[in-house]
């Protein structure tokens, strides 16, 4: 029944469906191009020069919610925001949040693969929409169909962009139809480990090994630790080596790019590479962890590299098995370390001293007091 409030046409959000994806899918069915809808109904207000499904308004949401006749909680359930407390600790409106992958927008143009799909998924909807879980970066796979995700049109290579589109399984650019894109199939690590992370993300918790994780976030702020730690890093190399080398996978380094090698910009199939390491590597955890980075090399410091409240089961397996403490010679050690190289006709420098005593701070420390 129309009220005068709703939309003629007022679709509910479909499972999993992400804003911008019920949007579209909302102007389509007034028979209007997504960008001439929204200009109609929100005049003024800047839509899809950003990307909805992060930092769409809360005001942009209510009034879906309202002409669409829809629970407001379960617009507001469109959003990858709502992830936060699952997904990632803390979502970051004004920046750009762990997991979430990036659209790169520029002058309505889209630069990164940041909206995956399923073709197959796509084909087998009544009506073709564009799932929430396509925009994390842990989902490389479909897990119902066991391939891995696209993340461009099979003929241009152009990223999506929904509004732009005429309908939403076709390529905005070359018009070509989504559904038919050929598909790989996803190796059985990488999406076990992904089911699990699906998991965890609707439970909100995790178990790990003999390990409890109080909220999923915590689990998967190891996970993508663990992926940074293989992806970027002048030991990741080796540390791929090891994995590949002990479980399998392929050891192929990614490519970024930009300088920022952050996970989130990553296409898919290199994500997808990684994830299926990280899926070996986390296999009978921690034993394979621990002895793939002793084999790289990985120390503490490498492991907690820019990890910020790193998860307590976590730490403390890098503490007990990664902790090298470095030799701390003393001051007596020093004193003779310097009578014997002038005795013996040796400068005494702190590289020749080093090389008597290891890389110790007091061997610094002493020769610039004596200064």
């Amino acid at each position: 029944m129309l009220t005068g409030q709703l939309f003629p046409y007022h679709p509910k959000p479909l499972p999993d469906e992400l804003l911008s994806s019920w949007l579209v899918r909302t102007a389509l069915g007034h028979g209007q191009k997504p960008h001439a809808f929204c200009q109609s109904v929100w005049p003024g207000k800047p839509i899809w020069p950003r990307d909805i499904d992060s930092f769409g308004s809360a005001e942009l949401v209510a009034d879906m919610a309202l002409r669409t006749a829809t629970p407001l909680a379960n617009a507001v359930a469109t959003t990858l925001s709502a992830y936060e407390g699952d997904l990632v600790r803390s979502f970051f409106a004004l920046g750009r949040t762990k997991w979430v992958l990036h659209l790169g927008i520029f002058h309505r143009k889209r630069k990164h693969g940041g909206l995956q799909y399923c073709p197959q998924c796509l084909s087998s909807d009544t009506d073709p929409y564009f799932r929430r879980l396509w925009r994390v970066a842990f989902a490389v796979c479909c897990t119902r169909h066991s391939v891995i995700l696209r993340d461009s049109c099979p003929d241009c290579g152009a990223p999506l962009a929904l509004h732009r589109g005429t309908a939403a399984y076709a390529c905005h650019e070359c018009g070509c139809d989504l559904r038919a894109a050929t598909v790989e199939r996803a190796s059985l690590p990488a999406m076990e480990l992904q089911r699990q992370c699906e998991t965890f993300l609707s439970q909100g918790w995790a178990s790990w090994g003999n390990a409890t994780f109080v909220r999923s976030f915590l689990f998967l702020d190891m996970l993508h630790q663990v992926m940074k730690m293989l992806a970027t890093g002048p030991r990741s190399a080796n540390f791929r080596n090891a994995v590949a080398s002990h479980w399998g996978g392929d050891p192929i380094p990614p490519v970024f790019q930009n300088s920022s090698k952050e996970i989130e910009i990553l296409d898919v199939l290199t994500r997808h590479r990684l994830l299926d390491l990280a899926a070996r590597l986390l296999d009978q955890w921690p034993t394979r962890f621990v002895k793939a980075c002793v084999e790289a090399r990985m120390w503490h410091s490498w492991a907690m590299r820019d990890f910020h409240d790193p998860p307590y089961e976590y730490e403390r397996v890098v503490k007990e098995h990664l902790y090298r403490p470095s030799y701390g010679c003393s001051d007596v050690e020093v004193r003779c370390a310097e009578r014997y190289l002038a005795s013996s006709g040796n400068d005494v420098t702190q590289r020749a001293l080093q090389r008597l005593l290891g890389d110790s701070r007091l061997i610094s420390k002493r020769l610039k007091r004596k200064k």
